[in-house]
């Protein structure tokens, strides 16, 4: 009898909510940190990168810890500690200093978002579907449907209650993992090929050099996705000139929109999609859309390559793990956890290196040619450092230009 997986599926998607939750929460509180608690911009920064750093040890140590535990308990422990850390970040800046308390928060969520992006991939690869690529891309949707509802409802309740009331918020969203919880434990699991002995792979995919392409097809995908997300909101208020809330509804939200609306249509209609030609178009999408962020005078043009930008990365990450799937077909955990640390490595990269470039520009005055067109010089400085930063798409469209032909001799299963 055909086992049915309708709740694993579920429950997989709602893991990425969750993940969606753990990254992107905290964030819209950052004003509130710097006014209520005395936060510094470095200390804020330093949140944000610590979120990643806990990720990408998570991300490592995943492979033994499934081969002890196994993935279902795994992926509830995944829920459960995202829940806990969740609660905490409502509860202990009442009773304790701020920052500690924050990275106290951070450090158990962010825990459950590592072991998310380990252990949901391959669950979800496991369970029988007609294309890998478009599978991928649904559960990946979850992510950016959970992005853009943290963002429009944590805005719009922050407006209610005002800011002096905003831990009442983060008991509510940690309602989602505890459901959950209940959810992971209740579904049944598919079975998984190299469940029991995912970290003795590790050693081989780390002599294949195709490997290392989509390692860095990773970095270049998280650092295009997380740029545009981390910065949109500040490029839109300061580089645009309108008001923070109307920034994050302009900026992240409508990126995150998009990106959801670009992978639900490929979860849906990707199997008639090769994945390299979607991967192709995607970061030359990203290429254009960082150049127009950059170059066009015009607020509306610029929100509509928001919109573009969060299309162009929609693909970029799901798509890179499904090609990757591809043609390498018995990766397993190992394969997706070293991939997960590759684009979290990416996420934090991304964002610290634009501010790196934003910081060389202003204190050099180089962007002179952007203030000759009118723009002031913190607009100047913003811009040319997304369009510097457009490196980022680049690179990946010129490896995929490399790879394609590469894997076309080598698989010909791997563009199918």
């Amino acid at each position: 009898m055909k086992q049915n997986f309708r709740l694993t599926k579920l429950a997989c998607y709602i893991s990425y909510i969750v993940q969606a939750i753990v990254v992107n929460l905290a964030p819209l509180f950052f004003v509130i940190f710097r006014e209520k608690y005395g936060l510094s911009f470095a200390e804020l920064g330093f949140l944000v990168l610590f979120t990643f750093v806990v990720q990408l040890a998570v991300d490592i140590v995943s492979m033994k810890l499934v081969d002890v535990f196994g993935y279902k308990n795994c992926a509830l422990g995944a829920n459960i500690s995202a829940c806990i850390g969740i609660i905490m970040l409502s509860v202990l800046p009442r009773i304790m200093p701020a920052l500690p308390a924050l990275l106290i928060s951070v450090f158990f969520y962010a825990i459950g978002g590592g072991l998310i992006e380990v252990m949901i991939n391959p669950i979800i690869e496991a369970i029988p579907s007609d294309s890998v690529g478009a599978t991928f891309s649904l559960l990946h949707s979850f992510y950016s449907w959970g992005q853009t509802a943290v963002i429009l409802i944590t805005t719009a309740l922050l407006f209610v209650v005002g800011d002096d009331n905003w831990n009442h918020l983060p008991i509510i969203w940690a309602l989602v993992p505890l459901v959950n919880s209940f959810l992971m434990y209740k579904a049944p699991m598919p079975k998984i090929e190299d469940e029991g002995h995912s970290a003795s792979h590790a050693g081989t995919l780390l002599k294949s050099p195709i490997f290392y392409v989509f390692l860095l097809l990773m970095v270049c995908g998280g650092s295009t996705e997380m740029v545009i997300s981390q910065w949109a909101s500040y490029f839109a208020e300061k580089g645009l000139g309108v008001t923070k809330i109307i920034g994050d509804l302009l900026g992240p939200c409508i990126f995150a929109l998009m990106m959801a609306l670009g992978r639900t249509a490929f979860g849906i209609w990707g199997k008639k999609i090769p994945i390299f030609k979607g991967l192709l178009f995607c970061s030359f999408l990203g290429i254009l859309s960082y150049l127009g962020i950059g170059l066009i005078p015009s607020p509306v043009l610029v929100m509509v390559c928001f919109a573009l930008s969060g299309i162009a990365s929609s693909l970029l990450w799901p798509g890179t793990l499904s090609a990757s799937s591809e043609a390498i077909p018995h990766g397993g955990t190992a394969m997706f956890a070293l991939l997960a640390f590759a684009g979290d490595a990416g996420c934090s990269l991304g964002p610290w290196i634009n501010g790196l470039i934003n910081d060389f520009i202003t204190a050099n005055e180089s962007a002179q040619v952007l203030t000759a067109l009118g723009f002031s010089p913190e607009q100047a400085s913003l811009r040319s450092a997304i369009i510097v930063s457009g490196i980022f798409p680049a690179v990946m469209f010129i490896t995929l230009l490399v790879l394609v032909p590469y894997l076309k001799k080598k698989s010909k299963d791997a563009l199918k």
